[in-house]
């Protein structure tokens, strides 16, 4: 029912908005994080996403992501090809053996600047949301976080660069 071309021109009014099965096929250059939201509310949706991952062939081009744990536990014990992480408030303490990454808020991070190096340690990565400016994405990089989730890329790429 949302209307994605008006905005850009009157001949695209009333186009329908792409689906994930749409859109894979040309993301063959980008990386995509795909969040998994209310999980709990749609107990078929990781599972639709993750065989539609599969089914294009994105398992080195997409992250499935959620803060929900059973439903990324759920998916690393059904396959063992895709790129899965955690998304939290706080870090976990237990992570499946075939989830390494822990995806959390700058916040907590910068509260408890050990958790990167202790899920380091057991083999795992952090990266961090949403870091918008560059001050705190310089601490989160000096702790060693590996990727940093912005509404600003062009910010942090000048930045970096």
């Amino acid at each position: 029912e949302f209307d994605v071309g008006g905005w850009f021109s009157p001949e695209f009014v009333d186009e329908p908005a792409p689906g994930l099965k749409d859109i894979l096929p040309w993301t063959n250059r980008i990386f995509l994080n795909l969040e998994i939201k209310s999980p709990e509310n749609d107990p078929g949706l990781a599972l639709c996403v993750a065989q539609m991952v599969r089914q294009a062939g994105a398992q080195t081009r997409c992250l499935l992501s959620s803060f929900d744990q059973r439903s990324i536990n759920d998916l690393a014990e059904r396959y063992s090809d895709l790129r899965l992480g955690y998304l939290g408030h706080a870090p976990l303490q237990a992570m499946h053996r075939r989830v390494r990454l822990q995806i959390l808020e700058a916040a907590a991070i910068l509260r408890d600047p050990q958790v990167v190096a202790a899920v380091q340690k057991q083999g795992g990565a952090v990266w961090a949301w949403t870091v918008d400016e560059t001050p705190i994405a310089d601490r989160l990089v000096a702790l060693g976080v590996e990727a940093l989730i912005t509404n600003h890329p062009q910010r942090l790429l000048a930045h970096f660069s």
